[in-house]
């Protein structure tokens, strides 16, 4: 029973370092392109 505790809170724990990774790429990817137009 620990061990599934363990597993599932090591999971969320991925899960959201994952999705908060994804959306600073995102914000980057945004900034990156706005540079870009702004420039041309």
């Amino acid at each position: 029973m620990k061990k599934m505790i363990k597993t599932a809170i090591l999971t969320t724990s991925i899960l959201a370092s994952a999705s908060i990774f994804a959306q600073n790429v995102g914000v980057n990817a945004n900034v990156g392109t706005n540079a870009k137009v702004g420039a041309n």
